[in-house]
């Protein structure tokens, strides 16, 4: 099974840890990143949250995400310094979709756009002459950003594909939206998700021009996929019916199928709410065919916090961490999430 593309490098700040690798180590060891966050919903109490505690806690919304995504992108370009002309970078940025959602004016609008050239401004620092694309679609971007970005590796267009991904929910107001939908975790309302933050970078290149820069494959990219699924949580359409994300699934693993081959591993972006639950559990028992037996299933953000459009690039970063550490529990990993507005996207990744 031949990759697209490789995965070179990686750079997380999450509210496990650190660094990419302190994150990956914590959170197969079974930490969790839970904490009482100094914000409160509409019952006046404190917010059960999974966030960074060395960031200011007055600091809120785009600013934060910026702030958060610096040491990140740091720890992930790294081993770039002078390898590569940024001017043949595409960096390809994930935020939530409610920035791009919003209607021009409104706050979210806003936010979304500051964000973006936050962002922009970090990304022109370390590697001038680079472009940035913004893609605003939630827990599924990364499947749509990457499947462009690998194609112009393959297009020689660009060398190298930073992928990218910030997502914060510690910002007062959506906090309050959050609580007004019933949709905080509390012990009385575990049809839920806890609130989290972290942002996540990964490097990836084509084969001929990691091997000239020096650097070793830390993954390999082997397909990946997107599609739409009609249940979302603001209409009444069943979520069994999951044939946005079986189709999804189906397509990225096609590759496996057609190779003799199957996945071990999924990483999926699901939190305690049980209509992404009921979804997951009728992709697994119509695509049966493509997992191992046994196969291992693991769903960071229920001890990560909800991961927004972090999602998948989180997944593929534990993926390659933990391959490289030798930690992983199988060869060949798939990563899925979905989208509030029925987004969904896959990748097939393996390793070196």
């Amino acid at each position: 099974m031949k990759a697209r593309a490789h995965v070179v490098s990686v750079g997380a700040r999450t509210s496990l840890g650190q660094t990419a690798l302190q994150t990956a180590m914590l959170y197969r060891a079974g930490c969790a990143g839970l904490a009482a966050a100094p914000l409160l919903d509409l019952d006046g109490d404190q917010v059960t949250m999974c966030f960074v505690p060395t960031l200011p806690p007055l600091l809120v919304g785009w600013e934060r995400a910026v702030q958060l995504a610096v040491p990140a992108l740091d720890e992930a370009l790294a081993p770039l310094a002078g390898l590569v002309d940024g001017s043949r970078v595409q960096v390809s940025m994930c935020i939530d979709e409610r920035y791009g959602t919003a209607g021009r004016g409104s706050a979210d609008a806003d936010a979304g756009a500051a964000l973006a050239a936050g962002i922009s401004d970090l990304v022109q620092q370390q590697l001038p002459g680079a472009s940035l694309e913004v893609t605003a679609r939630g827990n599924a971007s990364a499947a749509v950003a990457l499947g462009a970005g690998i194609a112009s590796l393959e297009g020689r267009q660009r060398d190298a594909l930073v992928l990218g991904a910030v997502h914060s929910d510690y910002d007062p107001p959506w906090i309050q939206d959050l609580s007004e939908k019933g949709r905080l975790f509390k012990p009385d309302n575990l049809d839920s998700f806890i609130p989290g933050e972290l942002a996540v970078f990964l490097v990836l290149m084509r084969e001929d021009v990691m091997r000239r820069a020096g650097l070793a494959p830390l993954a390999g990219v082997a397909s990946v996929a997107s599609g739409h699924e009609t249940a979302t949580p603001d209409n009444d359409k069943s979520a069994y019916d999951a044939k946005g994300l079986t189709h999804t699934v189906r397509d990225a693993t096609a590759i496996l199928v057609e190779a003799g081959l199957s996945a071990g591993w999924a990483i999926t972006d699901l939190t305690f709410e049980q209509r992404r639950m009921h979804e997951w559990q009728s992709m697994l028992i119509r695509t049966r065919k493509v997992w191992s037996d046994p196969y291992v299933v693991e769903s960071p953000a229920q001890r990560m916090g909800n991961l927004g459009a972090a999602a998948m690039p989180l997944g593929m970063a534990l993926a390659a961490t933990g391959w490289r550490c030798r930690s992983a529990p199988a060869p060949i990993a798939v990563v899925f999430a979905g989208s509030e507005a029925g987004t969904r996207g896959a990748v097939v990744l393996a390793t070196p």
